[in-house]
């Protein structure tokens, strides 16, 4: 019998420790603040502005809400007509926002006067020059990023014809410097600029291939400088540093692993398959673990926000990797906040916490530390229905 023969929730999932909980998961957190949207709409991402003032969730409803760091509203938007694929704050400017969507654009917002776009970057090339269907071929934009000082977004698109495609734009200029279509072959799923070089950028893809390009050559052959295989579907990815060598990646994967890759070797050192995932977060079913996000720590390696989405005994909690593997580090759980299964973070400035979003609507921020004696929670609505499945918002 197949894994799709069976259902998922007949398979208990449960606690496995060894060992007093609070030791095991020795680093305190608790729920700081939490509000949930009023239309049912799940969160698609979450991220938070340069100088960790402002945090933006996007969702599935085609609106972003720009809040306070106590999650009070300080503005709603409306930027697309169509799905939202991404939100990001600008690194360098606290005031501006990027959101792309599948109506292959990306727009940039002053929050200081966010009645009206100040800029659309879309593609302004020859659309009829690429081989293979459709007949008028646009090119939905499904993830971005910008390079260290903001001036480079690059956003990438689904497959269009028989590639897909990797756009540049200069941010102060508006019209498309040009693209890269002969890296991937599929839909690309995530790109994410060095976080030192302003040129050095890596770009996943669910054709398994994770792309690292020097930006300061002319041409796209000559840019590519490694090409990795992971023989998956490459759901994220995250610059970390090792012997003080900020040129490592780990590579998330739509099948819940981790590969850790050295982008000067053309071949993982070390794969955490989802069993060692589940492991980590001390849970006895591998099919109920998903992978939230990979963030910064203070020493080598990073950190792994993971769940189970067992929906009797949900849990999500953050891991490790220490010599090549995870170890359980912090529980984030608070009986007050429901919501469904958590699918996308952000870290908190200085390493102290995390903002997330989950399927149910739900947006929360988490604080590192015992939990203060008095404290205000925001929930603005109550929640009445959890959504358990985890689809893909496009």
């Amino acid at each position: 019998m197949s894994l799709e023969d069976v259902d998922l929730e007949s398979l208990l999932d449960k606690d496995d420790l060894i060992g007093d909980f609070n030791e095991v998961f020795s680093s305190p957190y608790y729920l700081a603040h939490s509000t949930l949207s009023l239309n049912k709409a799940y969160v698609l991402n979450v991220d938070l502005n340069c100088d960790g003032t402002k945090y933006c969730a996007s969702f599935s409803n085609r609106h972003v809400n720009v809040y306070t760091e106590s999650l009070t509203t300080l503005c709603k938007l409306e930027p697309h007509e169509k799905s939202i694929t991404q939100t990001s704050f600008s690194k360098t400017d606290p005031q501006l926002l990027f959101t792309s969507s599948s109506d292959c654009t990306i727009k940039l917002w002053d929050l200081r006067c966010s009645e009206k776009a100040s800029r659309e970057f879309k593609d302004t090339s020859d659309h009829t020059k690429h081989e293979g269907p459709p007949r008028n071929p646009e090119k939905p934009i499904l993830c971005f990023d910008t390079s260290r000082d903001s001036r480079v977004v690059c956003a990438g698109t689904e497959q269009v014809g028989q590639d897909a495609y990797l756009l540049f734009w200069d941010m102060r200029a508006g019209p498309l410097m040009g693209g890269y279509w002969e890296s991937h072959e599929d839909d690309i799923t995530c790109i994410k600029f060095h976080p030192e070089k302003n040129d050095s950028m890596a770009s996943g893809s669910t054709d398994g291939l994770v792309n690292v390009f020097d930006l300061n050559e002319g041409k796209e052959d000559d840019a590519l400088l490694t090409c990795h295989n992971t023989e998956d579907s490459v759901s994220s990815l995250h610059w970390f540093s090792k012997k003080n060598n900020l040129r490592y990646l780990g590579i998330a994967t739509h099948t819940e692993s981790i590969q850790l890759w050295d982008t000067d070797d053309y071949q993982p050192y070390q794969t955490i398959a989802r069993s060692d995932v589940c492991h980590s977060i001390r849970r006895t079913v591998p099919e109920h673990s998903y992978i939230v996000g990979m963030h910064d720590q203070e020493e080598q390696g990073f950190l792994v926000l993971a769940g189970s989405r067992y929906s009797l005994d949900p849990c999500l909690r953050l891991t490790t990797l220490k010599n090549k593997k995870l170890k359980p580090c912090g529980d984030l759980k608070d009986g007050k906040v429901g919501g469904g299964i958590v699918r996308c973070s952000a870290q908190l400035p200085s390493y102290s916490g995390f903002i997330t979003g989950s399927e149910g609507g739900v947006v929360a921020v988490w604080r590192t530390g015992d939990q203060p004696a008095v404290q205000q929670i925001t929930e603005t609505f109550k929640i009445k229905n959890k959504i358990s499945k985890r689809d893909n918002p496009y």
